[in-house]
């Protein structure tokens, strides 16, 4: 009824002491995540981990700080500049300073609580 049964299945069985030998090879080798300026690496994608936490940013003069524009997500404020994802994401990791209307701003982020959508 059960072909797959192990005691009756005709496979060949497992060696246990190999079996076990490499999973203690595995666990004694180390974590492949560390933490590095406050966020998770990835040591063989060599990567941080992305956590896809979605945070409100906001557009600054950099002149009078005051605020240009609040934008709910990093695709919005793309959207609005005409750049891609990418450059809104990379500005705001490294507060890169760039011209808009002719005036030097930066982005500001907010973490999103868990109480906002």
């Amino acid at each position: 009824m059960n072909n797959n049964r192990l005691s009756t299945s005709g496979k060949p069985a497992v060696d246990r002491t190999l079996l076990l030998s490499d999973l203690a090879k595995l666990l004694s080798a180390g974590s492949n995540y560390e933490m590095k300026g406050g966020r998770m690496y990835i040591k063989s994608l060599n990567r941080y981990l992305s956590t896809n936490k979605t945070f409100s940013v906001q557009l600054i003069d950099e002149a009078n700080g005051k605020v240009l524009n609040s934008f709910y997500s990093v695709p919005e404020a793309a959207k609005f500049l005409g750049v891609g994802v990418g450059t809104v994401h990379y500005r705001v990791r490294h507060g890169n300073r760039f011209l808009f209307e002719n005036k030097s701003v930066y982005f500001s982020k907010e973490d999103k609580q868990d109480g906002d959508k």
